[in-house]
């Protein structure tokens, strides 16, 4: 394969004093000339969100607007995407953008709207040239459909490598299967489409052509979802009163940075959380509750409903929603109950051991999902799946203990870009 590390410009290193970040787009698909592969910049309703322009003639990008690869030749400069979506489209022009009242987001699970029979992905990026926390990231936490590759650089040095590894058939059949290759609403997991579809192993040994899978987290999350149920791990931690740590800092405001410590049980009502968080040397006790009903579903979202202080709402940016980020997690990579020893306190099993031993430092990928839970399948198996095959998000908090994202500071890269790859 063709290793790309020179661009036609490099940007001088002058701290945030540059014009942006130039990226380049490669085609890879030997099915899909670049006159047939699609850029759309959406996930942003908001004009101001996106500043960015074609190298070849200076002209500016708008949100929503498909451009081809053969169009984009040249690459473009990025100065600023914030909270933005780079999707591709493999073989026809996005045609559910531009759409400004669904913040531009091309459609993947409604079978009656246009997009949906064509096979396109993303990267999901936040970049400012003026902020040192710009990332970009793959992700298939709400779906999949395109092998897509990150590189970044500084001055032509190859600084960070996202990808995906194994034929694109490959990804659809290991996680189709989880769902029973559902195809159907409202349990649409695998998405059918012979004239536009991978030649992928279907159940019973047959050949159907998929164009995407859909996520757990993005299927309804009652009992229709068709994906494993969270409910016999629950079950577990509540019959053998599994009591878990949790623990850890908020990084999401100045020093000193607010601390978290509760214990959570499972009982008849569901997941109980109780405890402390402490800012500025002061503690305030808090009660947190996910009733039986949102906790299987919630664990695959990320986001259930929570019953916080005597208020139901959705986990904030905060201490608190650390703290429920931290079980969720540890539900998805079986940390919870694990009797398998934590290679970061030596003696100890990850049940022990509190969350923020988990991930600080991160252990490795390798003692998560079965190697956490070897004699159950307790823990998220689309996730798991997905591991073996994609530097992509699994799910929500892949980032837990994992590396899903590129650092894009301004400071230190220059230069990215995103390679279509073949389908295997």
């Amino acid at each position: 394969m063709l290793f790309v590390v020179a661009f036609s410009s490099l940007l001088p290193r002058t701290g945030f004093g540059i014009d942006g970040l130039n990226v380049k787009f490669i085609d890879k698909n030997p099915d899909y000339p670049s006159s047939d592969v699609y850029v759309a910049f959406c996930g942003q309703s908001d004009p101001t969100t996106l500043v960015a322009k074609k190298l070849s003639d200076g002209t500016a990008l708008k949100l929503g607007v498909s451009y081809s690869l053969a169009d984009l030749k040249d690459g473009i400069l990025l100065t600023r995407f914030i909270a933005g979506r780079i999707c591709i489209k493999l073989g026809k022009k996005f045609e559910s953008v531009p759409n400004p009242g669904n913040a531009n987001n091309p459609n993947f699970n409604n079978p009656s709207l246009p997009d949906f029979n064509f096979r396109w992905d993303k990267a999901e990026i936040t970049y400012d040239v003026t902020d040192p926390n710009s990332v970009i990231n793959l992700s298939a936490t709400d779906f999949f459909g395109v092998r897509l590759r990150i590189r970044t650089y500084d001055a032509g040095n190859l600084k960070r490598t996202l990808s995906w590894q194994e034929p694109i058939a490959t990804a659809f059949h290991d996680t189709g299967a989880l769902c029973n290759f559902s195809d159907k609403p409202p349990k649409l997991a695998v998405c059918i489409n012979n004239a536009n579809g991978v030649p992928t192993q279907g159940p019973n040994l047959s050949i159907i052509k998929v164009v995407r899978v859909i996520a757990p987290s993005t299927l309804p999350t009652d009992v229709t979802n068709p994906y494993p149920s969270f409910q016999d791990y629950i079950n577990h931690v509540r019959s053998n009163a599994i009591v878990t740590k949790i623990e850890g800092e908020f990084f999401g405001t100045p020093p000193p940075l607010p601390t978290y410590k509760f214990t959570a049980v499972v009982d008849s009502n569901g997941l109980l959380m109780t405890g402390t968080v402490t800012t500025n040397s002061v503690p305030t006790s808090h009660v947190i509750k996910i009733e039986t009903s949102n906790l299987d579903g919630g664990i695959y979202t990320a986001n259930p409903i929570c019953n916080i202080d005597g208020v139901n709402k959705h986990p904030a940016n905060n201490a608190i929603g650390a703290a429920i980020r931290d079980v969720l997690a540890g539900f998805s990579y079986g940390f919870i109950g694990s009797k398998e020893q934590n290679p970061n306190v030596p003696g100890k099993t990850f049940g022990e051991t509190t969350s923020k031993q988990w991930h600080t430092p991160p252990v490795a990928i390798k003692y998560a999902f079965a190697a956490a839970q070897p004699n159950h399948p307790f823990y998220n198996q689309y996730a798991a799946a997905l591991n073996l095959l994609t530097d992509a998000y699994g799910f929500p908090y892949s980032d837990f203990v994992q590396a899903p994202l590129a650092a894009l500071n301004p400071k230190s890269i220059d230069s990215m870009d995103i390679t279509v790859l073949a389908d295997k």
